[in-house]
């Protein structure tokens, strides 16, 4: 069969032996060189993967290379070749994941970058430009040109008028001229001044400047203007000499440059720029401040209506002086859109035209036009009236308490708050002693708890009396019935004697103050706790009284504390023991009286503005309370 022979030539044996390709022939053979002719191509299947490998091709050497592996598994050069390319592959795929890192990186880095905010505004006007629209002339040009070309060596004015000094740099301007032309000079001596040509009156109803034509002003002559330059500047351009001279000027002047000369002029007095912000108030709050501060002019009472004589007819219904304010009486705005003018010129800003104000009570809304200086102050002083205290819930209740109910109570709620009577004095009154108590929300259920489940005790679980008020004003809760009290009769009438008689209160009536601190949820609590109940009638015989004079008798206690709690905490008023004689037997009935007073915090919508359960102090354990400190 054919094959392919490689024949070397022949070298000695001391030759180191040479690799050379050889020459190849085809002839007949049984097989028995058909290893080398698969060695060689495999030599030639390496040479050629090495040289993809340095062309970059990993992937076309590899699949050589394994082939070579496979037809010679001990070929060492295939097996290097082969490991190599896994290690470039390896390198390759590390630095592409690299890259991917850094690029997701940037990617996370950029998302958490805020955007810049000039991308968010609108496209520029693509017509403004850096230089005005309006070229100067060419005259105007050449002026400029010269103003800036021409120096002056020294300059100095000792108290001359501007005219003379205008007259010297007219001078000078001619001599240093290379064109020996000079530049105009010109004064308008007899413009007048645009201080204020139109003078501003106040509408009262509206509060908005009204403009009324005046007559000219008087003309200025700034050719007097007083220029005084004591010391000489040297070196000067004389564009620099102008601005100089409208510096030292004692009248307020100005120059502009024209097509025909240098123009000075007087100054007219720069306006104030005026802005307008729109405030937001409640209008019952807000009127109500503004009454407090300016009792002048809005407590002003109001005229009687003049009668109508007998010759004239019957005038119209006249406007109720009495009534709501914005119901049933119109609102007199002139008088408060004045109050709030005189109110702010108060506190340091002066309202005059051409800065206005106007309020609409139906709305809220107070525009004010101003400075910037002025809305801030402003600003400033409509929150001192616009103020809305916190609002304050109030729940009282009065517990009254037998000897036996004392006695169930000892070994369940502190002792504090129970006393015993003096046995000695019949109908007598224990005023209530200082010593109180303040109890958590968890503390104070508890002990009404206990007291609901003693049965004779009179008490609502649901909460007894309550009211809201405004954080720093009074407020008074009773919860007892209304008693008609005979106090004295008249006994010399033709029908016999008349009785004359009273309400008076009985039960507890509680006058409370509560004030919200500057933390939010500490009240200061003003208490005065006023308790009284009839006895029935003394006998007038007893006393050496006439018969038929009423002689009422009354057991009454009182308390007055003053005491800091926290928001959601019960204060507790006790000590006040109520002792009468009972007739049957001649005995003493006593009372305990116990005095729960709760103040909460609430917002407009009537919800808790502090949460009980982040309060700042310890809502399981008992408080310090007045006896212990």
């Amino acid at each position: 069969m054919p094959c392919s022979v490689l024949i070397f030539p022949l070298r000695s044996r001391t030759q180191k032996r040479r690799a050379g390709p050889g020459l190849v022939f085809n002839f007949q053979t049984n097989g028995t060189a058909s290893t080398s002719i698969n060695r060689t191509d495999v030599s030639v299947q390496v040479q050629n993967a090495k040289l993809l490998m340095q062309m970059g091709k990993l992937d076309e050497a590899k699949d050589i290379l394994v082939e070579a592996v496979k037809q010679d598994p001990k070929n060492k050069e295939a097996f290097y070749y082969l490991d190599k390319v896994q290690q470039d592959r390896e390198r390759a795929g590390r630095d592409t994941q690299n890259y991917d890192n850094r690029r997701r990186m940037v990617k996370v880095n950029g998302a958490w970058v805020e955007p810049i905010s000039r991308e968010s505004l609108p496209t520029p006007n693509p017509y403004a430009t850096r230089r005005p629209l309006v070229e100067p002339s060419l005259q105007r040009q050449a002026i400029m040109d010269k103003l800036h070309q021409i120096t002056l060596d020294e300059f100095r004015s000792e108290g001359l008028p501007l005219s003379e000094v205008v007259r010297q740099l007219a001078d000078e301007a001619r001599r240093l001229d290379p064109e020996r032309t000079g530049i105009n000079f010109l004064i308008t001596s007899s413009v007048p001044a645009p201080a204020s040509a139109t003078a501003f009156t106040t509408d009262p109803a509206t509060g908005a400047p009204i403009a009324n034509n005046s007559s000219a002003e008087p003309t200025v002559d700034i050719g007097q203007a007083i220029i005084e330059i004591s010391r000489p500047i040297n070196d000067l351009r004389l564009i620099d000499v102008l601005d100089a001279i409208v510096l030292v000027s004692d009248q307020p002047i100005k120059y502009t440059v024209e097509d025909y000369a240098v123009v000075f002029s007087p100054k007219s007095p720069q306006q104030e720029r005026l802005f307008t912000r729109t405030i937001k108030v409640n209008p019952n709050t807000f009127y109500q401040g503004l009454e407090a501060v300016m009792t002048n002019h809005l407590n002003k009472p109001v005229p009687a209506p003049a009668e109508p004589k007998e010759a004239q007819p019957a005038p119209p219904a006249v406007q109720p002086t009495n009534g709501l304010r914005s119901v049933t009486v119109i609102n007199d705005m002139s008088a408060i859109n004045i109050a709030i003018r005189d109110y702010f010129e108060a506190v340091g800003v002066e309202m005059k035209p051409p800065k206005m104000l106007y309020f609409n009570d139906r709305t809220g809304l107070l525009m004010v036009r101003a400075t910037l200086e002025d809305l801030e102050i402003i600003q400033q002083a409509v929150e001192v009236l616009n103020f809305e205290p916190p609002q304050i819930t109030l729940t009282v209740r009065t517990v009254e308490l037998s000897p036996e109910n004392v006695d169930a109570l000892k070994s369940k709620i502190p002792s504090f708050l129970l006393s015993s009577a003096d046995s000695s004095e019949p109908n007598a009154v224990r005023a209530m002693s200082t010593v109180n108590a303040i109890l958590t929300g968890k503390q104070a259920e508890s002990i009404m708890d206990e007291l609901y489940k003693l049965g004779t005790v009179n008490i609502n679980m649901d909460g007894g009396p309550r009211v809201t008020t405004l954080s720093g004003r009074q407020t008074q809760i009773t919860s007892g019935p209304l008693l008609t009290n005979v106090f004295t009769s008249v006994t010399n009438t033709p029908n016999g004697p008349v009785y004359l008689t009273e309400d008076i209160r009985m039960g507890a009536v509680y006058d409370l103050i509560p004030i919200v601190t500057a933390d939010g949820y500490t009240i200061n609590l003003q208490v005065k706790f006023h308790y009284s109940e009839f006895l029935g009638y003394e006998d007038p015989a007893a006393v050496g009284k006439p018969t038929g004079t009423p002689l009422p008798k009354f057991s009454v206690g009182s308390a007055d504390v003053n005491i800091l709690v926290w928001d959601g905490q019960t204060v507790v008023l006790g000590g006040m023991t109520i002792q009468k004689k009972v007739e049957e037997g001649g005995k003493l009935e006593t009372k305990h009286i116990l005095a729960f007073v709760t103040p909460e915090i609430i917002d407009p919508a009537g919800n808790l503005v502090n949460d009980p359960d982040n309060m700042p102090f310890a809502k399981d354990a008992v408080p310090p309370q007045p006896a212990e400190k």
